[in-house]
């Protein structure tokens, strides 16, 4: 029997190149999809963040919740300017009423009675807002008046009733 060698016109050299070729090519591929995955951040990108003060939390909060009623300097509208509320009322009273205008004026608190009759009997809705939320715009009416912000004041019950804005 005889054997026969069945040869190609592209011969063992041309394979060889063909074979490396398609190696580095598919290196190639690997390569690129790994560069596609970002590198892991560092552990300080996310500890070294700088913080927002109070104030600036409150100041984010006002636009969110309390805008559509009040300023900051511009004047009476649906309620009081806020500028220079510090000035007007103690951190206390700001507390309270921002935990639960409607406590305050259901208990005849003078002040909240005088608003009230001020702003046509339009009573502020209870903005519902956390010890924290009170802290922050406490802390932006301090700093729009030129006072240092309040350290936070002792624990103001907080009622689950109500939804608006401030002062």
């Amino acid at each position: 029997m005889m054997r026969r060698t069945v040869t190609s016109s592209w011969g063992k050299g041309r394979w060889t190149a063909l074979v490396v070729l398609l190696l580095l090519l598919s290196l190639g591929v690997v390569q690129s999809q790994a560069q596609a995955v970002p590198a892991p951040r560092p552990a300080s990108d996310y500890v070294a963040q700088p913080q927002n003060t109070p104030a600036q939390d409150g100041a984010a909060l006002f636009d969110v919740t309390c805008v559509a009623c009040h300023t900051r300097g511009g004047g009476d509208g649906v309620g009081p300017d806020l500028k220079g509320v510090t000035q007007r009322r103690d951190a206390g009273w700001l507390r309270q009423w921002l935990a639960d205008p409607t406590k305050m004026i259901a208990d005849g608190d003078p002040i909240a009675t005088e608003m009230l009759a001020k702003f046509n009997n339009l009573a502020m809705p209870n903005p519902n807002l956390t010890e924290v939320q009170i802290d922050s715009l406490v802390a932006l009416f301090e700093s729009d008046d030129g006072g240092a912000a309040p350290q936070p004041a002792t624990p103001v019950q907080i009622s689950a009733t109500g939804g608006g804005a401030a002062e």
